[in-house]
């Protein structure tokens, strides 16, 4: 029986990743594809668990979730993969090239670097709903956003531009908009004074106050459903292949329409008639000016758009759990067969 390594963060020790009976950290079902990748390493003899249970310098095979506070050592090069799941806005790690010397493979979103022979492409991979609602009498909400509260100085990011469409809908049309996610009654506090941030009442005091914040949300499919469309922006922009699942493919499988920036060839993988791309508008009054006035039958037809695409294209696609499988798993079977070859197991 051969071992596979999973290194990820405390918070999935203990085999967690895997359990999607877990309703807090499997919420909306994002830890499918680990259960999966679980379920058929096992028929093939290959047994996964955490770095908790499964050591990397036992294991066959140590695959690590992003890059943390520990690198492979030299002589486990042969067996490490790294699998890049955020842009350098979130973990600047990941994109510190001296820290890719330590890995024999990586699987990444960003298609500029995709080789297949040490950088290969692996999409945020998901389970898709086999239905999507289309019943327009049931969105009784206009226009929502679901998002925690986050800031960067890097020229990329696109939480400023979040915080725009909250502050540009409080103030011109607070009662089309709502939206939705932890951390807005806190304040974060950068530069100087960023320790201040480990004194909760401290950041509940000087917090903005947002008139349309609803809160944290318990299902996000059900939030999504009520609702017309949904602010769906990534947390960068100008990358090709960041495409997150949560982004746009969540408000999607809802019926709600993404109004969507991110990746510059997000076209290569969702076809534009499923969402409205903000970078075709000037400025905020102009996009609430279309999708104020949209007719119903263009609104309709981007429903039907996107209900064919989730129930015939992306099921199956490079995003689903198919194409996560069909990415991984190939890799890691070649590098036990390697290894045995080379008398390293």
């Amino acid at each position: 029986m051969y071992k596979v390594s999973l290194v990820t963060s405390p918070y999935y020790y203990r085999n967690r990743i895997f359990n999607i009976e877990d309703p807090i950290s499997n919420r909306d079902n994002h830890l499918y594809v680990y259960w999966l990748l679980k379920k058929e390493l096992q028929n093939r003899g290959i047994v996964i668990a955490t770095s908790d249970i499964h050591k990397p310098q036992d294991s066959d095979v140590v695959i690590y979730m992003d890059i943390l506070k520990h690198l492979p050592k030299k002589n486990e090069f042969h067996k490490s993969i790294l699998i890049i799941n955020e842009v350098a806005v979130v973990k600047p790690a990941n994109w510190q090239i001296k820290n890719h010397k330590y890995f024999s493979k990586i699987f990444t979103f960003c298609d500029d670097i995709i080789d297949n022979k040490k950088y290969f492409k692996l999409n945020s991979c998901r389970s898709f709903n086999k239905n999507v609602p289309i019943n327009i009498t049931k969105k009784t909400k206009f226009c929502t956003m679901i998002s925690g509260n986050k800031s960067s100085k890097h020229p990329l990011e696109l939480y400023s531009k979040r915080l725009e469409a909250v502050n540009w809908f409080a103030s011109q049309h607070p009662d089309d908009f709502d939206f939705y996610g932890l951390g807005w009654d806190k304040k974060n506090f950068t530069g100087i004074s960023r320790p201040l941030n480990r004194i909760p009442f401290v950041r509940k005091f000087f917090a903005e106050k947002y008139p349309t914040w609803k809160g944290p949300i318990r299902n996000k499919y059900e939030t999504l459903s009520k609702y017309k469309f949904s602010i769906s922006f990534e947390n960068a922009r100008g990358i090709n292949g960041y495409v997150t699942g949560d982004k746009i493919f969540d408000p999607m499988e809802a019926g709600c329409i993404p109004i969507y920036w991110g990746a510059p060839n997000i076209e290569k993988y969702v076809p534009k008639n499923c969402f409205i791309s903000m970078e075709d508008f000037k400025n905020w009054e102009d996009l609430y000016f279309y999708i104020k006035n949209m007719p119903q039958l263009e609104y309709l037809s981007y429903l039907d758009n996107i209900k064919y695409y989730i129930e015939n294209v992306a099921r199956t696609g490079p995003y689903s759990e198919h194409g996560f499988l069909n990415a991984i798993l190939p890799i890691i079977e070649n590098i036990i067969l390697i290894s045995n070859a080379a008398g390293l197991e």
